[in-house]
């Protein structure tokens, strides 16, 4: 079982595979052999009113040289009344700077609030050494210029080549593996979280017969072709007409529900009926802990914008102003909240879950990169895409096989915008420059920007977004 999850291998980040061309480009253009993910474009504001050098300064931008080939950082951070300078240091970082928070998915910093800053440099450095920490110098300053290194980054493509390592990595065999590890995750779950009555409705979820046991399961049951009990029922789950990676599974005898959230605390919880599920469902909504959780279980072009719409995130604020009222929940119940068809839903699963779990992930793998990646001309149409910091997006969509999350967890920072308007907005643009997708996105766009914007109201299509994502997955 072990085997099956571990043998997988895992798709590369958008990151992984564009610091293999920006690492074979700067060797081409610039004859250094140096590591992106470990050299980063700096941006370094200080005081220059002294002939004393080292320089008294701060970092307002610390990118890696990956991270800004794939962002196309060709703007720099708000000077603030700074003057460029191609003075290059040495410079000392204050204390002020020594930064305790994340940068925002730019790679910048908010500057302290202190006076004295004068100057302004953009260079590229490798990290200090350990003996000199604060010290920006010719020591870890690598002699390419800013300005070089941008051109050549305008002067390539990095989305193109991901697009076609996704194509080139799903095949009938990778899929087939997805599936088959996913299933493994979610057997080995079911080993150590349920009463014996769910257990068996796992075992029939995954294909295999109720009355077998996981410590008897051998390698040949599991690469047996799926066989559906026709005594369960399995549904991918739906909210307000929207998908979710996430499916439960119905005893019919019994009326007992199996719900499976990849990702979550505890992935498959059992309860005695669906209005039990949808309850409970309701009540991860009203957290608001949990909630920004929650909504990363949809996909990447249902996830809001920064303009007209905030896609699912308005519907689920909406259902959560309406949760949280005043409206007792024997009310809500009788209104049918929790009725299947209420707030909650389900597709029925004719076949292989799994296999329609790996369908779904490889369409969100895909989707997910048009926000990952700014091209040149969607520099022009920057504050549409300046929050879409989709980097780790896709890390979450292998969550069926059981990954680790606490340290990928730390690294998100999702800002937690995305479509709609700003798909509108540049399908226009792209369809007036010819590029492709682009009546899909000007089509995709209008719907998006407007169905939840009147569905849910002006007051929560327009309300800032405040909060980023707290956790990744809910408590048990």
């Amino acid at each position: 079982m072990q085997q099956l999850i571990t043998d997988y291998t895992y798709p590369k980040t958008p990151d992984e595979v564009t610091s293999l061309h920006v690492r074979r480009q700067i060797k081409q253009t610039f004859g250094k052999d140096i590591d992106p993910d470990k050299t980063y474009l700096v941006s370094i504001q200080y005081d220059h009113r002294t002939n004393a050098p080292p320089y008294s300064g701060v970092i307002v931008q610390k990118i890696s040289l990956t991270q800004a080939a794939r962002l196309n950082q060709q703007d720099e951070p708000e000077f603030h009344g700074a003057l460029r300078s191609k003075e290059d240091g040495p410079f000392e970082i204050r204390q002020s700077s020594r930064h305790t928070h994340d940068p925002d998915g730019f790679g910048r910093f908010a500057r302290p609030n202190e006076s004295g800053f004068t100057s302004h440099f953009q260079g590229i450095y490798t990290e200090p050494s350990q003996a000199t920490a604060h010290l920006y110098d010719a020591s870890n300053r690598v002699d390419i210029s800013a300005t070089d290194f941008k051109q050549m980054v305008w002067d390539n493509s990095y989305k193109s080549p991901y697009d076609q390592y996704l194509n080139s990595y799903w095949n009938s065999n990778s899929r087939h593996a997805y599936a088959q590890a996913s299933r493994g995750a979610f057997l080995q779950a079911s080993h150590w979280s349920l009463s014996e009555n769910d257990r068996q409705i796992a075992m029939g979820a995954a294909g295999l017969p109720a009355d077998q046991s996981y410590q008897s399961l051998s390698h040949n049951d599991l690469i047996q072709p799926y066989k559906a009990d026709p005594n369960l029922q399995t549904k991918f789950l739906t909210f307000k007409g929207f998908n979710m990676r996430a499916f439960y599974t119905l005893d019919k005898s019994t009326g007992r529900v199996l719900l499976y959230l990849p990702g979550h605390g505890s992935m498959l919880k059992g309860f005695d009926s669906k209005k039990h599920m949808n309850k409970w469902l309701a009540e991860q909504l009203k957290d608001p802990q949990q909630v920004d959780s929650f909504k990363l279980y949809f996909r990447p072009q249902d996830r809001p914008d920064e303009f007209l719409s905030k896609g699912i995130d308005a519907l689920i604020d909406n259902t959560r102003n309406v949760l949280n009222s005043d409206l007792p929940v024997a009310t809500q119940e009788k209104l049918g909240y929790f009725d299947e068809g209420g707030l909650f839903d389900g597709q029925v699963v004719q076949g292989n879950p799994f296999e329609e779990l790996q369908q779904r992930t490889e369409q969100d793998l895909k989707n997910a990169t048009r926000f990952q990646f700014v091209l040149n001309r969607d520099v022009t149409a920057k504050t549409a895409f300046k929050y879409l910091n989709w980097a780790k997006y896709g890390l979450l969509l292998l969550a069926p096989l059981g990954i680790a999350f606490p340290p990928l967890g730390a690294a998100l920072t999702v800002a937690s915008v995305s479509v709609g308007a700003a798909e509108l907005g540049v399908g226009i643009d792209s369809y007036i420059n010819k590029r492709p997708e682009a009546d899909k996105l000007i089509s995709e766009g209008t719907a998006k920007t407007f169905v939840p914007l009147f569905t849910s109201g002006l007051g929560n299509a327009f309300k800032p977004i405040s909060s980023t994502i707290s956790a990744w997955a809910f408590n048990p």
